[in-house]
C-alpha cells in the first residue's frame, strides 16, 4: 500500500501544479478518515476496558452473521495472560531475551532505512538522467514504481515459500551489486566523461534496486518485528522502533543531501551498497528464521545464541522454562 502511494504521486506529480498536487494528496486522506468512521473500535480494546457487550457487538459486525461467543471467550483470556504479564519498557531492555530480540529488529530497520530506498524514491526524478533513449525522467520513474509495486506482491508470494532469511540474503545481494554499478556510472558521470549513450544503465541500475529492494530488505522487517517480538512487550518495543526508524530515516536524507552538495550524487550510492553489506553480515550471524517457528522456538534460538551453545529442556533453570511456556501461551492466546 505504501508503493502504491507512491505510485499515485508518480502517476499525478508531472502533470500538476504544486498546490493541485498538494489538494490530490490529501484526497486519498480524506477518504479515509470519513470511511474509519464507520469501522468499530477493536474487540480486543473493549475486553481490556471490561466493556464485553460493545466487543461482542464489534467482533459481530467484523466477524459477520456467526456465533462469536467462543472466539470472544478466547480473547478474554488473552486479555487476562496479557494483563498480568504485560511488559514495562524496563523488561524490554533488561530482559535478556527481550533485548536481544530488540537489538535484531532495530539492526533490521537500519538496514532498511539506510540502503536508501525511500529517499531514492523521493529524489527519483532528479536522480534519474532527463532523458534515457525515447524516454522522459518522469516515465522513467512512472515505470520503476509500477515495477517495484509489482515485486512488493511478488515477495509476498515467496516470504512463506522461500524464508525471510533468504530473501534478506537475496535481497541485500542485488542491491550491493545494482548499486556498486550505478555508483560508478555517476562517478565517471562527476569526471566529465561523455556517457550520453548509456543512461540506461542507471535506469536499469534503479530498476533492479527497487526490485531487489522490495524483495526482502522492503516487507522484511515489519513482518520480522511481529514474530520475534513476544507479545506482552511488543507495543512498547514498537515505539522504541518508530523513533529508531525515523531517526534513521531522518538521518539517511540528510546524509544524501549532504553527499550531493560536498562530495557527489555517486557517493550516495556506494553507502547504500556498503549498508547491504553489513545487512549479509546481519543474515548470516545474528538473523533468526522466523518463518514456521514458534514464539517459544524464536525465544529458545535467542538464548542459544545468548549463550552461545544449544540448550535443552533439562539445561533450563525452572524460571527460563516458565518464560517460554508464557510466551508461547501468549503466542497461540491461551491462559
Amino acid at each position: 500500500m505504501y508503493l502504491l502511494g507512491n505510485l499515485y504521486e508518480y502517476i499525478i506529480g508531472p502533470y500538476v501544479s504544486y498546490s493541485t498536487f498538494g489538494i490530490a494528496s490529501c484526497i486519498p486522506c480524506l477518504i479515509f478518515a470519513v470511511a474509519f468512521l464507520f469501522i468499530p473500535e477493536s474487540p480486543y480494546y473493549y475486553i481490556m476496558k471490561n466493556q464485553r457487550g460493545k466487543a461482542e457487538a464489534s467482533l459481530s459486525w467484523l466477524r459477520g452473521d456467526v456465533d462469536v461467543s467462543q472466539e470472544l471467550d478466547a480473547i478474554e483470556t488473552y486479555a487476562e495472560t496479557f494483563k498480568r504479564n504485560r511488559g514495562s519498557f524496563k523488561d524490554v531492555f533488561l530482559n535478556e531475551n527481550y533485548r536481544a530480540a530488540l537489538i535484531r529488529v532495530q539492526a533490521v530497520y537500519s538496514v532498511q532505512k539506510l540502503c536508501g530506498m525511500f529517499t531514492v524514491l523521493a529524489y527519483l526524478t532528479v536522480i534519474i538522467p532527463s532523458n534515457v533513449g525515447p524516454f522522459t525522467s518522469e516515465t522513467c520513474t512512472l515505470i520503476v514504481g509500477v515495477v517495484v509495486w509489482i515485486s512488493t506482491i511478488l515477495a509476498t508470494s515467496l516470504m512463506d515459500r522461500v524464508g525471510r532469511r533468504w530473501l534478506f540474503v537475496v535481497s541485500n545481494v542485488g542491491i550491493i551489486v545494482t548499486m556498486t554499478i550505478t555508483g560508478a556510472w555517476y562517478y565517471l558521470d562527476s569526471t566529465g566523461s561523455d556517457l550520453s549513450g548509456t543512461t540506461y544503465v542507471p535506469f536499469l541500475g534503479l530498476l533492479l534496486y527497487g526490485i531487489s529492494f522490495c524483495l526482502g530488505v522492503g516487507p522484511v522487517p515489519s513482518l520480522y518485528q511481529g514474530e520475534v517480538l513476544p507479545s506482552n512487550i511488543k507495543a512498547r518495543a514498537s515505539a522504541v522502533t518508530t523513533i529508531w526508524s525515523a531517526f534513521v530515516s531522518i538521518l539517511n536524507t540528510s546524509l544524501f543531501a549532504i553527499c550531493i552538495r560536498y562530495i557527489g550524487m555517486y557517493i550516495n550510492f556506494f553507502l547504500f551498497a556498503a549498508t547491504s553489506v553489513f545487512g549479509l553480515y546481519l543474515a548470516k550471524y545474528h538473523f533468526i528464521e522466523t518463518s514456521g517457528k514458534t514464539l517459544q522456538e524464536i525465544q529458545e534460538e535467542l538464548t542459544k545464541r545468548r549463550n552461545g551453545e544449544k540448550l535443552t529442556n533439562d539445561e533450563k533453570s525452572p524460571e527460563e522454562t516458565l518464560h517460554l511456556h508464557r510466551s508461547n501461551a501468549e503466542c497461540n492466546g491461551e491462559g
